[in-house]
């Protein structure tokens, strides 16, 4: 049973000053956040899936049956719309897609689109538009953790749709590096965010951390980040070492997400979020360490 937790208000000072008041959860407790919302509990006939994939092994130099293994699997994923972080190559992943996926109608969009640093795909079978610019408060975009993109399902449902990719600590990558990089994502964000408090959205990819971690919880924990969204895996599966979605040298972590804004949030599918890493989908992991989520969304109704 979910505990029910107060909201707290929250005043929230923007970089000019102005002072604006949101509401956020008291508590970080994910895992038991209540619903707070009326949530779907079983997929309608009108829904959409998005799916994150860390796929940083993919190289054209693999044989075509290793090819036509991962376009099986994409095709298994059954997603509407999907971004591949860490693409070693954005024009052989498009020789790749053209050849492999046509028949899944996907449009190739591409940090390379944008300009942005961080090599990253989206494939997606709707509309995409402000691919580069939204109005005033993209001033300081494209970022060097996000690539993002307003997707229209159909002429009356839209949302944004934001990949993120933050590097873990290494010997080139420092963690006053990463944090400056987190604080810098949280804040082009939290911007959206203020301009329309309702805003539809989604944000998915791998931050290198779990959600206990302790700079992850500067994004997680609504009472630092001010961010208002769910991190929808932590919610409906949980945060323990049995949650994973990244394996590699029989160590296993969860750096991969899903988020989903309050305003998105009544869409979201109650328990549809998925980590594909049972024993029937290791086909994954020919092509990376990390395992692909999914999540499925209802259409509001007329």
């Amino acid at each position: 049973m979910k505990k029910v937790l107060p909201l707290l208000s929250l005043f929230i000072v923007t970089a000019c000053g102005q002072e604006i008041q949101t509401n956020n959860l008291e508590n970080l407790d994910n895992s038991k956040i209540s619903t707070l919302t009326k949530r779907h509990t079983r997929k309608s006939n009108n829904s959409f899936r998005a799916a994150t994939y860390d796929i940083k092994n993919f190289s054209s130099k693999k044989d075509s049956k290793s090819q036509l293994n991962l376009s099986n699997a994409i095709h298994n994923l059954k997603a509407d719309i999907i971004s591949f972080q860490e693409v070693s190559s954005i024009k052989d992943f498009k020789t790749f897609t053209d050849k492999y996926l046509s028949d899944m109608n996907y449009k190739f969009y591409s940090t390379q689109d944008v300009g942005s640093k961080i090599n990253s795909v989206v494939l997606t079978t709707f509309t995409v538009s402000d691919l580069k610019k939204d109005l005033k408060i993209d001033k300081d975009y494209p970022k060097n953790t996000l690539f993002k993109m307003r997707v229209s399902v159909n002429p009356n449902y839209s949302f944004k749709f934001y990949t993120t990719f933050v590097s873990s600590v290494s010997s080139s990558y420092s963690q006053a590096k990463r944090d400056n990089d987190i604080k810098d994502m949280k804040a082009y964000i939290l911007t959206n965010q203020l301009a329309d408090v309702k805003e539809k959205y989604l944000m998915v990819g791998n931050l290198n951390g779990s959600p206990t971690q302790g700079d992850m919880q500067t994004i997680v924990d609504p009472r630092s980040s001010f961010l208002s969204f769910h991190d929808i895996v932590t919610e409906d599966i949980g945060s323990g070492n049995e949650i994973f979605s990244r394996e590699s040298k029989n160590v296993k972590s969860r750096p991969d997400y899903i988020f989903v804004s309050r305003g998105m949030f009544d869409e979201y599918v109650y328990n549809s979020i998925t980590i594909h890493n049972k024993s029937e989908d290791k086909l994954y992991r020919e092509f990376s360490d990390h395992y692909p989520l999914t999540a499925d969304f209802n259409l509001p109704a007329k």
